[in-house]
């Protein structure tokens, strides 16, 4: 019995409920338009550095990079760090991501600035900011079945709020205020007994 009322409460959410979800390219649109903040692509800095294990050794290499010598080539002589290899380029990465020293150095830089000396459990890094883009709105299709998704979910519980609302007003509810006030006589007893 339970699991043939469990089958005809699904088949009656199929039809009340999930037939019914129609989804419309204008409300994708709707939704995209007053939701774009969340769609929007996180702020990204791309850089480069220098890592030391001491202070001497990088105001040195701040030095060097005063005469004219090029960043790259100096990350491949002197750092300390796997990204010696590739002159220091760390790659790009969003606020946040990396040690806060490092991501608060990116963050007050201008493209191809230079950092002084900055800190971290690391060592001694220069950073040189090499790119920074800025936040930016992804396309409709590229987000398009985030929104249908999110719709849809909507759309039902909508659906499912509704039929819900329709069958109690339909469906004639009887109180036994008898039994109610027992029930309370009841809980009033015991409350009494635990106390």
């Amino acid at each position: 019995e339970e699991a043939e009322r469990k089958i005809i409460i699904a088949k009656l959410l199929e039809n009340k409920v999930d037939t019914k979800v129609v989804i419309t390219e204008e409300d994708i649109e709707e939704y995209y338009n007053s939701h774009k903040e969340d769609y929007m692509t996180p702020e990204v800095f791309r850089a480069s550095h220098i890592l030391v294990p001491t202070r001497s050794s990088a105001e040195l290499v701040i030095d060097e990079l005063a005469k004219g010598a090029d960043f790259e080539d100096l990350a491949r002589k002197k750092s300390v760090d796997p990204t010696a290899q590739s002159g220091g380029d760390v790659g790009y990465f969003p606020e946040g991501q990396l040690m806060p020293d490092f991501d608060k150095a990116c963050s007050q830089l201008e493209v191809g600035q230079v950092s002084g000396v900055v800190r971290t459990r690391l060592g001694y890094h220069i950073i040189k900011l090499t790119d920074k883009r800025s936040p930016q709105l992804r396309p409709l299709d590229q987000v398009r079945e985030d929104i249908v998704m999110r719709i849809q979910e909507k759309k039902r519980r909508d659906l499912f709020d509704d039929l819900l609302s329709g069958l109690r007003e339909k469906t004639p509810v009887k109180i036994n205020e008898k039994a109610l006030s027992a029930s309370r006589i009841t809980d009033t007893e015991k409350k009494g007994e635990t106390e």
